[in-house]
Formats: C-alpha cells, structure tokens, sequence
C-alpha cells in the first residue's frame, strides 16, 4: 500500500497532514518515554507510519553496544504501539542496515516526512541531501523534542540498561 509508486497520491481524510511518514531507531528495550512521544508524533501527523528499525548489525557499526536483539526489539515495538492503540495496518516495520537505504527510498517514494527527535535532526538534513543528489523530492522534517529526565538530560536507552533512570526519566538511586 504506502510502498507504491502512485503518480497521484490521493490524501486520506483523517485530519493528518501527511499519508506516509518514515521513523527510524534502534528502539531498545525498554520502549521508553523518549521512544513513545517520537512514536505518538508520527502517527499523530501520518495515517501510516514506515518504522525503519536499525539491524543488529548496523548497530555494532554504528557502536551500540549491549541492545536486544532485532527480533526481541521489533515484536517490543510492535506490541508497545498495539498498547497505544496503533492498529497494525497503519505501520511497517522495515530492516535498517544503513544510513540511507537508496532501494527502499526508490520503493517509498510516497513518504512525505520524516519524523525525528532534537538529537537526530542532523541526520534528517543529510538524508534530504542524499535524496536530492539521487533525484528524490527532500522529505518535510518533522522534529519532536528530547523528553528530559529528572536531571534535565536526556531520556536514553543507554542510561536505563546502566540502571540510572528508569523508562519514565526518574534517577534510580544505587
């Protein structure tokens, strides 16, 4: 369905502004309140969600170390937005083995944005200039705030598997 090369997209009428939006991350376990307002703005702006979500592999290059493997974190993600309520046929969750996946971007030409957090903004600027150089329209960027812990800081995955703050930001005290 969203992975079709239509010549005229026709825009559903949900009161959404986009039809397809693409998100990727690595998405550990646990699914975290970070993760959950990325997720809730993505399908709070499109009808249907392309999740690109990092490979084992593209993870140890990308050096991140200690995380679950694919398959426990996807039926995680899958089974985090079944609790938000996402019915399945909104979303696809796809291997991400790269930064750019020119093949995948060819097939998803009717993605329309991409929705990111303040800490992969950069990422999103390079992807659109990936995609101008390939011939592809650049993706509107959606950029949804870091969710703060206790301390002021980022919520991350890497602090909770360390045991410092727990999936909703508050510092464990050791």
């Amino acid at each position: 369905m969203p992975l079709k090369n239509k010549k005229k997209a026709i825009r559903i009428k949900t009161g959404r502004k986009y039809n397809v939006a693409c998100i990727g991350g690595t998405f550990d376990i646990p699914i975290h309140k970070g993760h959950e307002a990325l997720l809730r703005k993505a399908f709070e702006r499109a009808h249907f969600c392309q999740i690109g979500l990092v490979t084992d592999e593209y993870a140890w290059r990308k050096g991140k170390r200690g995380i679950r493997q694919y398959d426990e974190r996807k039926r995680s993600l899958a089974k985090f937005l079944s609790s938000l309520r996402i019915e399945r046929k909104r979303y696809d969750i796809s291997r991400l083995d790269n930064f750019f996946d020119q093949e995948l971007a060819k097939k998803g030409c009717s993605v329309e944005a991409i929705i990111v957090s303040t800490e992969t903004l950069p990422g999103a600027r390079g992807i659109n200039l990936i995609r101008e150089d390939v011939g592809l329209r650049p993706l509107d960027v959606v950029e949804v705030p870091m969710v703060l812990a206790s301390d002021k800081t980022a919520i991350s995955s890497t602090r909770i598997r360390a045991e410092e703050m727990d999936r909703n930001g508050k510092l464990l005290l050791r």
